[in-house]
């Protein structure tokens, strides 16, 4: 059961339209459980616990809104992603944050700052059933294998 558990997990994490800007915590967030003492069931799921990304992206999300919540501001790079930032471009007076001036310049791209986006939301991409579709042979299979090796270990084969 735990083989069979595990290559959905590999195949899920493999083969999935998303692209993961957490680090791969994405793919690292889908997970596999396997009754240990009885070993009769299996169960492959996305744990939100380490990362949400990959729940979004197999359900989809509806178009939203995303905030500004703890920081100041969203931060976005032209053609770039959207990252939360701790503090104004500017420290105050007029004067420039250098940390914002070295992102520009090794960037050299356009520096944008909102308040609020209108996502456009993520159309689903069900990897998990798909991986499931794709493992039933080699589950079956390994299935066949471990009541065949406990008819042998009974001496009933």
């Amino acid at each position: 059961m735990k083989t069979s558990m595990q290559s959905i997990v590999d195949d899920a994490r493999q083969h999935h339209k998303f692209i993961a800007h957490s680090g791969g915590k994405a793919e690292q967030s889908i997970r596999q459980r396997v009754d240990d003492e009885r070993g009769l069931w299996g169960q492959v799921f996305i744990d939100t616990g380490i990362s949400k990304d990959a729940y979004f992206q197999h359900t989809g999300t509806r178009p939203h809104e995303i905030r500004a919540k703890t920081k100041k501001a969203l931060y976005f790079v032209k053609g770039g992603v959207g990252i939360l930032v701790p503090k104004k471009p500017y420290i105050g007076n007029g004067i420039k944050n250098p940390f914002w001036m070295k992102i520009a310049a090794e960037k050299k791209k356009v520096v944008s700052f909102k308040g609020h986006v209108d996502h456009p939301g993520f159309p689903k991409d069900q990897f998990l059933f798909r991986a499931f579709k794709r493992g039933i042979p080699a589950f079956v299979k390994n299935m066949e294998v471990a009541i065949d090796r406990a008819f042998r270990m009974a001496g009933l084969k």
